[in-house]
This record gives structure tokens, sequence and C-alpha cells, in this order.
């Protein structure tokens, strides 16, 4: 290594110092605290001998130990020691001035470190060019200053009072937001106007980047001063409320329909979602005595309890559907052979993943004189299924809205009778028995058979629109059965919906094993007596079939055989209390 007392263009070796993360460039007077060992040797040799030190950034994640070319920055700053202070936790601070940007060659003494330099010289430029650029640059510095806080703010004056475009490209490169790699390529660039061009560059990127930055952080502080406007504006409302004596159980009702919503959004359509919280807004925003009030709080009670997502997941199974028949009729082949061949045909197009909306389509309509079980027969079928049976009167409904809802600007609005029987099942797919379906009245107020055929038609009821409701509610999967007395009145577009099952009268036989098998089990325990306490006799029975009850069904023998056993239970009460007594005297 050369001696201090040469000048210093023509040293080729110096002390390296290698454990900052950023650059330091020659206009600067700067901190450094050292750790690693060898480098505090390193400074306590320079300090010795009276030399400066290079510094320069070392590469991310580069150890240290046995320092190489390959481990740093081959490029760095050459100044002097102004003072170094020992720390208590055995760091060294050195305050370093630095005069000028060195490019390091070699590394030829690990201890102390000392490195092999050459000077890094910047190429002549033209005095028109060089003004062109700089003003330029001025003008970019003034319009970053616009957009970012990170620049210092008096930057423009320090460019305005240097002539030296090293040391203007220096400033600037110090304030930016560079990678080590970036500044390491600005660093060592000889050619001023290519330096200059690619800061330039970087001034471009850093103005769309704060520009972009800042625009995050004004909608963010919009968003925020607006949440924090509505909270204290409700926290007002709150108080203003209390001071009045307004309960705040509105406001938890409120947001219990909020917690309800959101656990059913992923169920329901983005127009069902999108209503009810439209409502539940409006509702927040209203005065708790109003009408108008009254009339939304109503409307969400109604809708937060339609059953999305809800619905009975127990697989079809024709053994089931079958044996549950036979447990609860006697007789009945032909019907009971139709509805078992409708449903092995829904099992299939399960099992083998068709979607075939015109076989699903089909609606059952089980049709007789009164009092034949058509409707029992619509009760065995939902239980066999383990789904929920809803059963809808429709006999002398002429009114529309009956089906479809009311608006709501109606007085005493609400649902029609197919959303108020899904909520009542609570469950999607219900069993729905259309009682009656032959009685469909027409008046002024509309045809309901109109609405009917779109409940029952399988290509748009998966929309079904409830005017109560306003947003369109999926049908499909329920499953609809009729029943009828008479189907020459059922309207012509209906008939061609349905399949028809006829049940017709039952012989004195067949009443006979009906009474002995369901109709008596049943109303003796309805009438409280156990089977041992009456016995209805073959003749009696047949004497109720053949003399009292000449009717198509069983209706009228169900409420001969009820009247015997009510006075049967009025002799059994008399005898019961009788044993009482007597039991109480002996005591």
């Amino acid at each position: 290594m050369q001696t201090t007392n040469q000048d210093e263009s023509q040293q080729l070796s110096m002390p390296i110092i290698s454990e900052l993360d950023h650059f330091l460039y020659p206009f600067m007077i700067s901190p450094v605290f050292i750790s690693n060992l060898n480098f505090i040797k390193t400074v306590e040799f320079a300090m010795n001998h009276s030399l400066p030190i290079i510094i320069t950034p070392i590469k991310p994640n580069a150890d240290v130990e046995e320092l190489t070319i390959n481990k740093i920055y081959p490029a760095g700053v050459i100044g002097s020691i102004m003072r170094k202070t020992i720390l208590p936790d055995g760091r060294i601070k050195i305050l370093f001035q630095g005069i000028k940007k060195v490019k390091i060659t070699k590394i030829i003494s690990e201890n102390p470190i000392i490195g092999e330099y050459e000077a890094i010289e910047t190429s002549e430029k033209s005095e028109i060019r060089t003004r062109a650029i700089l003003s330029i640059l001025k003008d970019k510095i003034a319009e970053l200053l616009k957009y970012s806080s990170k620049i210092p703010q008096d930057i423009l004056n320090t460019i305005n009072d240097s002539n030296e475009l090293d040391r203007i490209s220096d400033i600037i490169t110090s304030s930016l937001s560079l990678s080590l790699d970036q500044a390491y390529e600005l660093y060592i660039e000889s050619n001023i106007e290519n330096r200059m061009f690619s800061i330039l560059e970087k001034i471009d990127n850093e103005i769309e980047s704060a520009k972009i930055q800042r625009d995050i952080k004004t909608k963010v502080q919009n968003n925020i001063a607006q949440h924090n406007k509505e909270h204290f504006l409700k926290e007002q409302l709150k108080q203003i409320q209390k001071e009045l004596g307004v309960d705040s159980q509105r406001e938890e009702e409120i947001e219990e329909y909020r917690k309800k919503l959101e656990a059913k959004k992923d169920f329901m359509s983005e127009d069902a979602y999108k209503e009810i919280n439209k409502q539940i807004k409006r509702l927040s925003r209203m005065h708790p005595d109003s009408a108008d009030a009254n009339m939304v709080q109503t409307y969400l009670e109604w809708v937060i309890e339609i059953p999305f997502g809800k619905e009975s997941k127990h697989k079809l199974s024709i053994p089931e559907v079958e044996n549950q028949l036979n447990i609860d009729h006697y007789s009945l082949k032909k019907p009971k052979d139709r509805i078992l061949e409708y449903f092995a045909v829904r099992e299939l197009l399960d099992l083998r993943g068709v979607k075939d909306s015109q076989n699903r389509g089909i609606i059952l309509c089980f049709y007789g004189p009164p009092g034949v079980g058509k409707t029992s027969l619509a009760n065995s079928i939902a239980t066999a299924m383990k789904r929920k049976l809803v059963r809808i009167a429709l006999g002398g409904l002429e009114d529309v809205n009956e089906l479809r809802g009311h608006r709501r600007t109606y007085v005493g609005a609400m649902p029609g009778r197919i959303v108020s029987g899904l909520i009542e099942a609570k469950e999607i797919n219900p069993i729905i028995v259309l009682d009656e379906i032959d009685k469909l009245g027409r008046s002024p107020r509309g045809d309901p058979t109109s609405a009917m055929l779109e409940i029952l038609d399988p290509e748009q009821n998966s929309k079904f629109r409830d005017y109560y409701l306003n947003f369109d509610i999926d049908l499909s999967k329920a499953i609809f059965i009729a029943t009828a007395n008479d189907i020459s009145m059922i309207p012509a577009p209906l008939r061609d919906r349905m399949e028809f099952i006829a049940i017709s009268s039952y012989t004195p036989m067949e009443k006979y094993h009906i009474a002995k098998k369901y109709l008596i089990p049943q109303e003796l325990k309805k009438h409280g007596l156990k089977s041992n306490e009456i016995i209805v006799s073959k003749k009696a029975l047949e004497d109720m079939i053949n003399l009292y009850t000449r009717e198509a069904g069983v209706r009228n023998l169900r409420r001969r055989i009820s009247s015997v056993i009510r006075k049967s239970a009025k002799k059994s009460l008399k005898i019961v209390r009788l044993l009482k007594l007597v039991l109480l005297q002996k005591i």
C-alpha cells in the first residue's frame, strides 16, 4: 500500500468498510455504525496511519467473513474519518465525509481489509444539453414534490445552488426510493447524460407510484371518515333515543336481521339479497313509530324466515315409499303402482344424473269422491320421503294475490300461500298438496289459474315472482300433488300439466278391512281407550257399512265408529271413577 503523503489520485489501494445497506455519496457527512470486528480493526488501522477509507454496501444475504469482491458492490465513496466514538455495546460510530466515487477492482488483504480501486471519471458533456436536461429534471422534481413526502422539500434549492451535474445527480439519486441494484447502476454510470436520462425515468416511475399511493390513501381515508361519521351519528341517535325514552331493542332487531341475512347470503339470488338488504337499510333510517317502518319490519319478519338453503337431504327410496303406502292404506293397488312408477322415474334420473324437466315436472292429481284417501296418500308420500307436508286449500279461491302475494303498498299485505307454505315447512323442498284444485274460481280480482300454471310449470317455477317479496324464488325443488273431486271442472291448461290417478269408491269388504285395520285403532287412540276395552263385532261393523254409511269413501264410517267409541269412553269413565272411589274408601 502506498503512503498517505502521496497524491490521492496516485494511490492504488485503500482500507474498505462494507457494512451498510445503502450507498453513500461524495457530498454526504454521515454517521456510520460498525459492529463487525474485521471492519473495526480496519477503521483503527486507517486512523492509526491517517488514511482515508472506502465505504461501499454489502450485497444482500452476503457473509462478511472472508470478504471477497463478489460479496460487495464494487463501487463506493472514498472519504475521511472525522471522528470515532466507542459505544457501550461494543460497536463503534464514525463520522464519515465522502470525497469522491471510486470503483473497487480487487481485495488484496483481509486483516485489515484493503482493496485496490480506480476513480470513476465522468465523460465530457454538452453545456446546451446539460441545461436542457437540468431544466427537465427540476420540473420533474417539482412535480414529484407535490405527490411524495419522502423527497426533502429543500431539494430544489440545493439543486439551484449547484452547477455540477455529478453532484446534482447524486443528490437526486440519494433521495429516490431505489433498490441497491438500481442505485449501483446509476452509481457507476460514467456518461452523465445517460445517468440523467435514467434518473428521469426513475422519477417518472416514482411520480406514478406516488399518485397511485395517494389515490389509495385518499380512498381509505374517505372510507374511514365515512365510517367514523356513521358511527358518530348512530351513537348520537342512540343517545337522543335514550333521552326520549325510545327502547334500543329496535337497533338490536335490525342487527339481528343483518346477521340472518348474511348467514343466508350464499343460498339466495343476488336480487333477493339486494332487496332484503335495501329494506334493512331503509328500516334503520325510519322513525320507529311511522307506518312505513311497521310495514317494512313486517316484510323483514316474513322474508328473513324463508328457508333459503334449508332442504331435506333424505334420498328417495322406492321401497320406503311402497312400505309406507302399504302401512297407511288398504287396497288401492292401481294408485299405489302409479305413485311408485312416478317416483321410480325420479330416482332413476337422480342416479344417472339426468336433468329431465319434462318427467320431473309431471304433477300427480288424485281425483275421486270425498273421503277415499286422496290427501292421506300425499301424507304417506311425505312421511316416506321424510319431507314436510304443506296443504294449500284452493276451494273457492278467486283472488290471484292469494297465490302471488299482495303488493306491499296494500294494507295488510302478506306473501302468497305458496311462500307462506315454504316458511311454515321451514325447508325449500316440501311436498305441497294443492287441495281441491277443481274449485279454483275466477273473479274481477284476477284469474288464479294463470298463476297456478306458472307455479306448476317446471320451465317457469324456478323463478316464481311473489309480488310481496319483489324477488324471484325457486319452487323447482318442491313436489306438487293436486287433489280434485271432478276433473272436468279443472281448466284445460291446468289439466295439460297433470297426470290423473283415479281413486274410486271402496267395496263393503274393503271398508270392513279399512275399519278394522286403520279406523278403529286410530279412534281408540284419539279417545284414550285401549284395544281390550272395547270390541266392535264383525256384525256391528257390517251393519254400520251397509245400513248407515253407503258412501264412496270412509269419512262417514269414521264418524259412526267415533260415535260408538265416544259412548264407550263415557261408560269407561264412570267405571274408572267408581273404582277410584272404592279404593279410597278401603284406604
